[in-house]
């Protein structure tokens, strides 16, 4: 049975969210759900009980103009055991689509479609198999490393690549030191310029620095994100802003300067930001985006972030990507062939993405 989460549940909305089988994910908490209402995105938080389990569903539904409401479970559904499906998770998934679509159809008449993006190990559950199709595009990177922060220091650091290792030893030798900063217009315009300088570098898309500002600030202050800074002799050369949520941390965005680059700073930055989490309860540290090993080549726009990133874990992590689900087939069929036009308008319009 799918329902509403009552005022109860939503009170304590989070600590249900660490409960699901997948033990959550930060997408689905309920400061990321009132972050995505600010860009039109409104949250519904669902209740999916079985008769073994029960698993918290923040959705968010929006209106593609013309076409109906598109309904996202961003990361989710949480019911599966993190990144492997057990063996009834297969015909649980295809009741739970079952209930999904009849109560989101009941909810919202205009209801296009559903997406999801389950955080699943590619190849583990075929969704076609409970009539969902594989989306052109994914709304969030498939492939990812994931490093084991559940170990003292010693342990954490003898995990690494050797060059690694050095890299962080020759930062500290150096005087490079790692701050945490609030999250202050100044130390927002300092993050942005230096992601736009890594961005220079790797040539990544970079979305407008209000849309950064506000979940950053958000997350901030309802504890959940945290600013750290590599300084030398005054001078910040990286930055990043980290996220937690129950025993799960994430490299969500950093960047990092042209300058003194010799001192490796971006190293040992990264280091302590997972000493920090793990000291905060986190047992594992996603360093988020690295090319599918399907394209690992010197080509790929990625390859000097896996190459960094790789020091810390080398083992590619990819999920099976993003799904969705006709509501409305002759509405869906319009919106398939539309969909690039519909994008390219939107883009053109509010000067940001839809998604």
């Amino acid at each position: 049975m799918i329902r509403r989460a009552d005022e109860a549940e939503l009170k304590s909305w989070d600590k249900l969210v660490f409960k699901n089988p997948d033990g959550g994910h930060i997408y689905q908490s309920y400061e990321w759900g009132e972050y995505k209402a600010q860009y039109d995105w409104i949250p519904t938080r669902l209740i999916w009980e079985s008769s073994k389990s029960k698993v918290a569903i923040q959705t968010t539904r929006k209106s593609a103009a013309g076409f109906g409401t598109i309904w996202y479970i961003a990361k989710g559904p949480g019911m599966f055991p993190r990144y492997k499906p057990g063996k009834n998770d297969v015909q649980k998934f295809a009741k739970f689509t079952e209930e999904l679509a009849e109560y989101i159809k009941q909810a919202d008449p205009k209801a296009l479609m559903i997406m999801v993006d389950p955080e699943l190990q590619d190849g583990s559950l075929d969704p076609r198999t409970a009539g969902w199709k594989k989306s052109v595009h994914d709304l969030q990177f498939k492939a990812t490393i994931i490093v084991d922060i559940d170990q003292d220091d010693e342990a954490l650091l003898a995990s690494f690549k050797q060059k690694t290792r050095y890299n962080i030893r020759l930062a500290i030798k150096k005087g490079v030191v790692i701050e945490q900063r609030e999250a202050t217009d100044e130390m927002i315009d300092t993050m942005y310029d230096l992601m736009k300088d890594t961005q220079g570098r790797a040539g990544f898309f970079l979305r407008p620095k209000e849309a950064f500002k506000r979940y950053w600030q958000s997350l901030a202050k309802s504890n959940q994100g945290r600013f750290f800074v590599a300084v030398h002799e005054g001078e910040i050369l990286a930055a990043e802003f980290a996220m937690i949520f129950g025993d799960k941390a994430y490299y969500k965005e950093g960047g990092s300067s042209g300058a003194k680059r010799n001192l490796m700073a971006p190293y040992l930055l990264q280091y302590e930001v997972m000493r920090w989490a793990r000291d905060r309860g986190a047992k594992e540290y996603d360093l988020i985006a690295v090319p599918p090993k399907a394209k690992l080549t010197p080509e790929h726009s990625m390859y000097g972030l896996y190459q960094f990133k790789s020091g810390f874990n080398e083992e590619i992590t990819e999920f099976i990507g993003g799904w969705e689900y006709s509501l409305n087939t002759a509405a869906y069929a319009r919106w398939l062939k539309f969909e690039p036009w519909f994008h390219r308008v939107y883009h053109r319009l509010k000067h940001n993405l839809f998604w």
